[in-house]
């Protein structure tokens, strides 16, 4: 029989990896061809979101805060949650807006439905950090449960890059399923799109903006 799962270590090994990689800088500071990509997805991301205004919006993984920064035109309230402190601290310097709440928080074991309801909900180049540690179970778990959270007419929108044959976090058929998983859980899709880079050093990202059938 094998041992059973320790979630409070997957925890521990999470939160300690993304600190370190915060409090070290901005782990994903780009080059030229990567910060003009960067900018096209956050671009088409608004494009996708940008038809209507939003009550209450819960952002998966702040980061910087350059998503977070986007959606305050769009919400009357953000609430942002990170794992790492240091992430929740350099958001909360970009984004100075007293509708947005910055919150450190495990996105797997996070209440969504307690919290919610929300009209939005964004998991930005996040879910497959997730799914490097936690069982599927947990993972699939956790899309249901933002799926449970949102408010008729509620949306989520989920984004993931296309990694390379050496990127196993990324790989194509892994990144259809988590897109996969927010469908069979009861979303459909409104928008998709694969956003080809510009670059040959540079890798593609899916899109994607649910609904609530």
């Amino acid at each position: 029989m094998s041992e059973p799962v320790d979630r409070d270590e997957i925890h521990r090994s999470i939160a300690e990896e993304f600190e370190e990689r915060w409090a070290a800088g901005d782990p994903w500071a780009a080059d030229d061809d990567e910060a003009a990509h960067a900018r096209r997805k956050h671009d088409l991301q608004m494009t996708f979101l940008g038809d209507r205004r939003y009550g209450r919006v819960v952002e998966v993984g702040c980061g910087n805060g350059n998503l977070t920064a986007g959606l305050t035109g769009l919400a009357d309230a953000v609430l942002s949650i990170d794992i790492a402190p240091s992430a929740i601290s350099r958001a909360r310097q970009a984004v100075a807006a007293p509708h947005v709440t910055f919150r450190e928080a495990n996105a797997v074991t996070f209440d969504y439905v307690e919290e919610g309801p929300w009209d939005l909900v964004t998991v930005v180049e996040a879910i497959y950090c997730f799914g490097w540690l936690y069982p599927m179970f947990d993972v699939a778990w956790m899309a249901k449960q933002m799926v449970e959270s949102l408010a008729p007419g509620g949306r989520l929108l989920l984004t993931n890059t296309y990694g390379a044959e050496r990127d196993f976090l990324l790989h194509p058929y892994l990144i259809d399923t988590y897109r996969d998983l927010f469908r069979n859980a009861g979303l459909e899709v409104l928008r998709e799109e694969v956003l080809q880079p510009e670059s040959p050093d540079v890798l593609p990202a899916l899109v994607t903006l649910f609904a609530l059938p």
